[in-house]
This record gives structure tokens, C-alpha cells and sequence, in this order.
């Protein structure tokens, strides 16, 4: 990268990795240094998730504020001991030439986040009404934050950080703290101010990501001082003398990974209790946000937009059935946490009939790991061989076959290879869905199933490695005789588009890519041609994207079959 601020950030991060011999401490150091969460473990945002500390992690407006009032406090005292600043310039235009400043520079050096830019503005915006002479009020300030914030980025109230952020603020503003002296005084009025914020935020918190910490309330009571004190400066003075030379942190570090050792056991022992953190989902009690559920002898399947990975949830009266779970190459699960549970939980499933996966890669199993934890899951059907899975998995190799609410589901593959699922009814429309299935596969497959061709046949199929034409045979291709393909992945273009049509012998327009227009929906029945609803409401309608009524990528709201060329 050019020299700048990422370069500088990029060089405090290594430096805190070399100096830091605890990894997780390491990571910690790097969040709260300059923002930079990338190396923060899974097992450590579960705890902060479930303690309620994840707003410590990651620099918020507390720790700029806390900075600000620092080096305007420093520049203070230096005010008091310099004649020549004390003849030339007032104290508190002073302290805020300094503080301000430093804390758009911490703001910029950690990412200049949300909560950081609206803190930023409400330090300027505050000193500059104090030092005018200005009758205001905290809503005054507040109301400028949010117009600047908006400003500087329209689609700011799309993150949570908005909210939290400026609902926290007006809380704080509404419920003015009393003047008080004493140390019992001033832990009733901590106690009281953190519980209302606690409960003002309580909506937000469950909306946005569907669960609220229990344990929060009385954990950061000690988290709040511990990482405000503590942990940030160590943080901040540590990453400053690394820069200059590295002996003169060490003694810092030490400290910090000390704090750590200390803090991260009593977290862990707080996170692991069953009532610490509790699943809400509030899709479930608002009538208007469910989604349409599939009668009996029916089914609805929905082709996550997952980039380049795949992820296909098949619904049916009573049950759900999910194919792979969005993963790619070092995704490590964060497909199956951020792209597929959510969707589950926005379909209202509690649980998954049947997970089957594709083939056995490791990142597969990472997916299916980071769903197991989150919900229960019947049956796991996979391709390939799993040694070492903490629980039962079916091999692909044999044929499985179950039907449930009047449709049918198998799974069939060859020995060792990858799984394909075919969903449908007896002599009607029918999906498949062959995510890795390559060349030789197919091969295998279209011979040893010569004598039952019906057996691949489908109405709509899921094109393997996504699209890819090298991955098929004329004979495979014949045996299934599509009327319409899906095609997952993050790009398609014009001419894929036709190779890909060319291949399965479809026009263009029956090629439907999540590329395109985010997640594919299709409704399957019994002797009806498939209906297709445009662009699955799971994901909305991102104003990046264009949604024409009918288009080359056939997303209409009830497409009809068509005679085929």
C-alpha cells in the first residue's frame, strides 16, 4: 500500500503481534489500538457477544471521548506552566485546539467507524457552543452529530452502529445524573445510568442482532473500568513507544497481557452459563414480515446470494432441508453465522431436518460446525468422508431417500465423490442440485444410472461449480433435461451467460444468476409449471441493484413455462 494512514495502522499492528506473545491479547491490543478486529478468534466474539462487552472490542465513542478529555486535560496543565501561552491564548480554546484534534486523529488511525465519527462531532460541535457563549442543550448537540454523520455517509442508519450508537447518547441526555458526592452515591448512579441505557438500547440489541447478554449489566461494571483504565492505555501507549523503539513497550505489554490473564478467565466462566445470553427472534412476532410457507405436496427452495459459494434452503410445510452452507475457501464458517442462520431465523426454522453437504472439505465442515452450535440439526448426509466429526454423518455413497409433507427428497452420489440432492414429486417437476459434481462424476453417474435415467431428470437445476461447462457431459446434461438453470456465483456476464445456456441446451433468459439479482426463490408443485418470486424478500431490494418488472434474467413475480427450443 502507499504510505499513509492504512500503512501506519498496518505497521502498529505488527508491531503489537511481535511484542505481544499471547495471541489473543495480541488481538485484543489490535482492536483497541487502532481498530483493527481481524484477528480477534471466534471463541473471544462469543464471549464479548455473550458477556456484553463487544462495544469494548472495537474503538467506540467512550474510548475518543476518553482520549480527548486526556490530552485536554494534559494541555491544561501545560496551559498553567508556560507564561507566554497564558499571555498569548485562553485555557480552554487551548485544551480544545488540542483535544479535538487528537481525537479526530484517534478516530481516523481506528477506522473513523459511526460511533467514532458522531463522538467527533460532538466534541467540536459542544466545545465550539461552550466557547461562543451559547445557551444549548445535549439534544441540541446530538441533533448536529446526526446531520453530520449523514452527511458524510447517507446510508449510515443501514448499520447497527448507528443506532446503538446515537440511542446510547440520547439516553444518557434525557436521564441527566444528579450532583452527588461519595463513593456508595456514585455506584447507585453508574448502577442506574448503565441500567437505563441497557434498556433503552434492549430493542435495538434484539432487532438487530436477535439476541441480549443477561450477564452485561453487572459485567460492565468491571469491564467499563478495566478496559477503560487499563487495557486502552496500555493499548494506546504501547502502540506509540512501539513505533519509536520497541524496549520501551514491553513493560507495557506486560502489563496489558497481565490485565488479560486475569479478566479473560472470570469472561469465559461468565459466558459459559446458560442464562448469560438468550436467542430472540422478532421476525416471528410481527405478522407482516412472514414469509409464504409451502401448503403440503409443495415446497419452496431459496439459492442464497453466497458469492462463490453455495447455499440452498429447501422448505416444505414442516420442515427444512439445507444443501451446503454458503462456504468458500478460508471462510471458516462466517458464511453459515452472517448469510445462512440468519435466514433461517427470518423463515421462522427452529430446526434443520436434513443438512447435506456437498463434499467434506474443511470448510464445509467449518460451516456445518457453526450451525450445529447455533441449532438443532437431525441428519447430516455428506460427500466424501469426515473422520473425526463429533457427532453421527451419513455417507453420500449410498442412496438415501425420505419423503416428508408429500415430497420427496434423495441423495445419491459415487463412491467417494461429491452429493447431489434431488427434491420433487412422483412425475412432477423436480430441483437438482449438484454443487460439485466434476466431469468423471458425471460420467459415473449418467452410466450407472443408464437404466433409470428419470432418476436425474429435474425441472430446474443448481449448476455445478458454478457453471462451469468443463464440469459436465453431453450425456449428463441429457440425462437431466432442465428447463431453467441456477447459477450461484459473484460474477456472470453476457457471454458466460450464454455458455452456460449453451451447455444445458436453454435459452439465455432461463439462466437466472444470484450475480444478477441476489437470492433465486422458486416454488415447486405437483403438475404446475415452477413460480418463480422475484428476488427472494429474504435480502430486499439494495438500492446498488436494478430490478426491472422483467428482464433477461427472468425475474418476474410468476413466471410461466414456456416451449422450449
Amino acid at each position: 500500500a502507499p504510505a499513509g494512514l492504512l500503512r501506519i495502522r498496518d505497521a502498529i499492528v505488527r508491531h503489537i503481534r511481535h511484542a505481544v506473545l499471547d495471541r489473543d491479547a495480541a488481538a485484543l491490543f489490535s482492536g483497541l489500538a487502532v481498530g483493527a478486529t481481524g484477528e480477534v478468534s471466534r471463541e473471544q466474539w462469543r464471549v464479548f457477544s455473550d458477556t456484553g462487552t463487544t462495544h469494548l472490542v472495537a474503538i467506540s465513542g467512550m474510548h475518543v471521548t476518553l482520549f480527548c478529555w486526556v490530552v485536554a486535560a494534559l494541555a491544561r496543565r501545560g496551559w498553567r506552566r508556560s507564561p507566554w501561552l497564558a499571555m498569548h491564548v485562553d485555557r480552554e480554546p487551548f485544551a480544545a485546539m488540542l483535544g479535538v484534534p487528537a481525537a479526530v486523529c484517534y478516530a481516523a488511525l481506528a477506522g473513523f467507524g459511526i460511533p467514532a465519527q458522531r463522538t467527533v462531532v460532538m466534541l467540536a460541535v459542544w466545545w465550539a457552543l461552550k466557547l461562543a457563549g451559547r445557551v444549548h442543550s445535549g439534544f441540541d448537540v446530538l441533533g448536529v452529530a446526526a446531520i453530520a454523520v449523514l452527511m458524510v455517509d447517507p446510508f449510515a442508519p443501514l448499520a447497527s452502529g448507528f443506532w446503538l450508537s446515537f440511542v446510547a447518547m440520547a439516553t444518557l441526555i434525557a436521564t441527566e445524573a444528579t450532583s452527588s458526592s461519595g463513593l456508595r452515591a456514585w455506584i447507585v448512579q453508574t448502577l442506574r445510568t448503565q441500567w437505563r441505557v441497557s434498556l433503552a438500547l434492549l430493542p435495538v440489541t434484539i432487532w438487530w442482532f436477535s439476541s441480549v447478554s443477561l450477564a452485561g449489566l453487572l459485567v460492565n461494571l468491571v469491564a467499563i473500568p478495566v478496559f477503560s483504565f487499563v487495557l486502552v492505555p496500555v493499548a494506546l501507549l504501547g502502540a506509540l513507544f512501539s513505533m519509536v523503539a520497541q524496549p520501551l513497550a514491553r513493560p507495557l505489554w506486560w502489563v496489558g497481557e497481565r490485565a488479560h490473564e486475569l479478566m479473560w478467565p472470570m469472561l469465559v466462566a461468565v459466558a459459559a452459563h446458560p442464562l448469560a445470553a438468550i436467542d430472540v427472534h422478532p421476525a416471528s412476532w410481527f405478522p407482516s414480515l412472514h414469509y409464504e410457507r409451502p401448503a403440503s405436496g409443495e415446497f419452496i427452495a431459496t439459492l442464497l446470494e453466497a458469492g462463490d459459494g453455495t447455499a440452498l434452503i429447501v422448505r416444505t410445510r414442516h420442515h427444512a432441508i439445507l444443501y451446503d452452507t454458503g462456504e468458500t475457501y478460508t471462510s471458516e464458517g462466517r458464511a453459515a453465522e452472517r448469510l445462512v442462520q440468519p435466514a433461517l431465523q427470518a423463515y421462522g426454522v427452529s430446526k434443520i431436518s436434513v443438512l447435506v453437504l456437498s463434499a467434506s472439505h474443511a470448510y464445509r465442515a467449518a460451516g456445518a460446525g457453526r450451525l450445529m452450535t447455533a441449532l438443532p440439526i437431525d441428519r447430516v448426509i455428506a460427500g466424501g468422508s469426515w473422520p473425526g466429526a463429533h457427532r453421527p454423518v451419513e455417507s453420500c455413497d449410498r442412496e438415501q431417500r425420505w419423503r416428508v409433507d408429500g415430497v420427496e427428497f434423495v441423495t445419491f452420489g459415487v463412491p467417494g465423490g461429491s452429493c447431489l440432492l434431488r427434491v420433487g414429486f412422483d412425475g412432477g417437476p423436480a430441483l437438482l442440485v449438484a454443487d460439485r459434481l466434476d466431469a468423471a462424476e458425471a460420467a459415473r453417474l449418467t452410466q450407472a444410472l443408464s437404466s433409470g435415467s428419470q432418476r436425474l431428470r429435474a425441472t430446474v437445476v443448481v449448476a455445478p461449480r458454478r457453471g462451469a461447462t468443463s464440469a459436465l457431459t453431453s450425456e449428463f446434461v441429457a440425462a437431466v433435461d432442465p428447463h431453467w438453470v441456477l447459477l450461484p456465483g459473484a460474477r456472470i456476464d453476457p457471454r458466460r451467460r450464454a455458455a452456460v445456456a449453451l451447455r444445458w441446451r436453454v435459452e439465455p433468459s432461463r439462466v437466472l444468476a444470484t450475480a444478477d439479482q441476489g437470492a433465486v426463490q422458486v416454488h415447486l408443485r405437483g403438475g404446475l409449471p415452477p413460480r418463480w418470486l422475484k428476488n427472494a424478500a429474504l435480502q430486499g431490494h439494495p438500492l446498488w441493484r436494478y430490478h426491472p418488472g422483467s428482464d433477461s434474467s427472468g425475474g418476474t413475480d410468476a413466471m410461466q413455462d414456456r416451449p422450449r427450443p
